[in-house]
């Protein structure tokens, strides 16, 4: 389940923050893992904006692990990111 906390901070039950700071960012925090990930905006048909949020410059700020992030446990982090920036009104796709 996740909770809008404000215009640009959602949190989830399972522990995870997804904020998103400025229009080009998005910072992730769960446990110990703390990543940022590029994002842009572009007009969308409808007039609105739709988000691209870019896999491939998943940047892990820290991690207690000094593992890379495996490839699961991005899919876990791409799909949160994706339903919390859904609830803050941030239509977006994963590219």
């Amino acid at each position: 389940m996740l909770k809008r906390i404000n215009n640009k901070t959602v949190e989830g039950t399972e522990g995870f923050i997804v904020r998103v700071p400025n229009i080009h960012e998005i910072e992730y925090k769960a446990d110990d893992l703390h990543a940022v990930i590029e994002i842009e905006g572009g007009r969308s048909e409808s007039g609105g904006v739709d988000w691209v949020v870019y896999s491939s410059t998943l940047k892990v700020i820290s991690q207690h692990d000094a593992a890379k992030v495996q490839d699961i446990e991005k899919q876990v982090v791409f799909e949160r990111v994706a339903k919390s920036l859904e609830l803050l009104d941030m239509p977006n796709s994963i590219r």
